[in-house]
């Protein structure tokens, strides 16, 4: 691939002329930030529509959606769709701050997904929320970690079936975000910038709902932390999810052996995926 970083210039002159304007803009007098988060293939994308079915007016800024406004999108799909996301991602983000920001200046209710894959940042974005005067609510998809991992696969795959192209997350990040969650939590509960933390399941189910304060901050912190760690490892799986995950995974094998050229990428991950899967016990 050639090139793909762009200019501060350029950076700027999309986002104004073709991302600001797809924003409403509706003020409220108790305005409110969603962050959810999760390691890829958790689910965020729809706790994040959950969200914004119950509470009419919150706007949902995603990294992911701000990537097809790269001037080359097309290109990098066609030549590396697997790099896409690596490929884009210093414009996605930067468009992600610039959205924030805006958004934030004129007290609209915000939802925004982040994988916990840069702490300052997010860090960063309670503080100035929190300063503005947001209600700030984290939301954590506890989803196991290989059920995840599968559903980076899942998703690619019935992508591919349907448009012919996938989105791909890169597992070695996964398994870094997933690691480094409990931590990231950890600091971002104990900053007291943190109004509410929910915890749901991938249907949506509450897990766990408290409401901060900062005299529990730390006891509370260190509670959620331990809570992340359980519903990350490989022995929270439900047998359910196990069986499903089998199916899955038969199905995605035998895709696979249509295609002429799979990539190798996605036929490594599917060998992962069954090891975790027959190796599962409860």
């Amino acid at each position: 691939m050639t090139e793909t970083l762009l200019g501060d210039d350029r950076i700027r002159a999309i986002f104004h002329e073709l991302i600001l304007p797809s924003y409403p803009v509706e003020p409220s007098d108790s305005p409110t930030l969603y962050m959810v988060g999760a390691q890829p293939g958790a689910g965020k994308t729809r706790a994040i529509q959950r969200i914004c079915k119950s509470h009419p007016g919150v706007v949902e800024v995603n990294g992911d959606d701000l990537r097809v406004y790269h001037p080359d999108y097309s290109r990098i799909l066609d030549e590396a769709p697997l790099r896409m996301p690596e490929l884009t991602s210093q414009a996605s983000s930067a468009w992600v701050r610039m959205s924030l920001e805006h958004l934030r200046d004129r007290r609209v209710s915000v939802v925004v997904e982040t994988t916990f894959a840069h702490p300052k940042a997010n860090m960063d974005t309670l503080r100035s929320f929190h300063q503005a005067g947001y209600h700030a609510i984290l939301v954590f998809v506890a989803v196991p970690a290989p059920v995840s991992l599968l559903g980076i696969l899942e998703r690619y795959v019935q992508q591919l079936r349907d448009y012919g192209i996938g989105r791909w997350s890169d597992p070695a990040y996964h398994d870094q975000v997933a690691q480094q969650i409990p931590d990231t939590l950890e600091c971002l509960i104990a900053s007291g910038l943190l109004d509410e933390v929910k915890v749901v399941d991938r249907s949506g189910a509450d897990v766990a709902h408290k409401h901060l304060n900062p005299t529990d901050a730390t006891r509370n912190a260190t509670e959620l932390r331990r809570l992340a760690e359980s519903k990350l490892a490989a022995g929270s799986i439900t047998e359910e999810q196990r069986e499903l995950g089998k199916q899955s995974l038969t199905d995605i094998a035998q895709y696979l052996t249509t295609l002429e050229h799979p990539d190798h990428n996605v036929v490594d991950l599917t060998r992962r995926a069954e090891t975790l899967f027959l190796n599962v016990r409860n």
